[in-house]
């Protein structure tokens, strides 16, 4: 009983093994249609400066929203430090994606999670996770928006240089002609 908490019994153990197994063959087969050249190769091929600024760049947003969650925590009267505020939305990230329905079968046990960890009123927690989710959501829009219109300010500009490039090119053909 101790070993696998309170919940623990033979049928999470076997759902484990079963998903470690569903994921081994993935990776194998992956491995088998590649070529284990190939992802090796791909292994190493990014340098040491590019891999620690891809880490930086993957670990940044986590921090931020991880102290997103400390400041809403602190709004509701919640005193946690800022690590164990950051550690809790890992967690919640991470129920948020193995469990059914993303971040509506996520956000309870995770409410639940940082309730125990913190000293907070469930709904409280539940609150504080919601209003970050809604503004995770708010700046992937905005940020999407910019990317596309930055993105098609480019293509449009490009297609009018070529354009320019290609009627200054008919023209001076017609001239030498």
């Amino acid at each position: 009983c101790g070993l696998f908490g309170r919940s623990g019994s033979a049928r999470s153990v076997l759902r484990t093994a079963l998903w470690t197994t569903l994921t081994l063959s993935a990776l194998t087969v992956y491995v088998w249609v590649v070529g284990p050249e190939g992802v090796g190769t791909a292994l190493r091929r990014p340098a040491a400066d590019e891999t620690l600024t891809l880490a930086v760049a993957g670990f940044l947003p986590v921090v931020v929203w991880g102290c997103a969650l400390y400041v809403l925590l602190a709004a509701t009267g919640v005193d946690l430090p800022v690590f164990r505020a950051i550690a809790l939305f890992v967690a919640s990230v991470f129920l948020n994606n193995v469990t059914p329905f993303g971040q509506l079968g996520g956000d309870p046990p995770s409410a639940l999670l940082v309730a125990r960890d913190s000293g907070a009123r469930a709904e409280s927690a539940l609150a504080a996770l919601g209003t970050l989710g809604g503004v995770n959501r708010v700046a992937a829009v905005l940020i999407g928006v910019l990317g596309a219109t930055w993105y098609g300010s480019r293509v449009v500009a490009a297609g009018r240089v070529r354009g320019a490039l290609v009627a200054g090119a008919a023209l001076g053909d017609r001239g030498e002609a």
